[in-house]
């Protein structure tokens, strides 16, 4: 029951991303297909090695640690299965080439105040989300590059692994954990072998 659970939710989310590519992007519809064949024989998981302490002490907690994470693939981030308080993996939007992983604490319509009085209030936009580091003194965050557009979203940190012997699962949202519960299930072959 697991596993079709498992491939219920594949297919779903690659047809979504199919329509969209297909429908709001103009790509044809063989590329498309072929694009969603080559998504659904991938794994929804990789591995990422993280150093830094921009996210200590939910990460890397403590100077010159370095942990590899689990990561759960987005598709197609959006509302839908990126939520608040979940540790995700994003592009740099100033830089393609780097990744950081950062918490989302702010949705699209949230308002956000600063401390400052001569700051004027925030509204995230549709589509973007505000991500911060767990550690006050991190950056680059959504301090830095403003609120973060869901296409910069590429995945959610799930489990990270220490050593052989020190590892845990990350805790997310409730609802992003129910959703990857089941990935970690069946992937975790995957996850013991990295």
């Amino acid at each position: 029951m697991l596993k079709l659970r498992y491939w219920l939710g594949r297919i779903n989310e690659a047809v979504d991303v199919y329509r969209d590519v297909v429908v709001r992007k103009g790509m044809a519809p063989v590329e498309a297909q072929k694009r969603l064949m080559e998504q659904l024989s991938t794994p929804l998981s990789f591995s990422l090695p993280m150093t830094g302490t921009a996210m200590s002490p939910t990460l890397n907690n403590g100077v010159g640690n370095k942990e590899t994470l689990w990561i759960r693939r987005i598709l197609q981030a959006s509302e839908r299965n990126v939520f608040l308080n979940d540790v995700v993996v994003l592009i740099d939007p100033h830089d393609e080439r780097r990744k950081y992983v950062r918490r989302v604490t702010a949705m699209p319509g949230e308002e956000l105040v600063s401390d400052r009085p001569e700051d004027e209030p925030i509204v995230l936009p549709p589509n973007h989300c505000w991500v911060s580091c767990d550690n006050e003194k991190g950056k680059p965050d959504s301090r830095f590059f403003g609120p973060l557009n869901f296409d910069k979203v590429i995945g959610r940190v799930i489990y990270a692994m220490r050593s052989a012997t020190d590892h845990s699962r990350i805790v997310n949202s409730q609802k992003a954990m129910e959703l990857d519960d089941i990935i970690l299930a069946v992937e975790q072959p995957l996850l013991q072998s990295a």
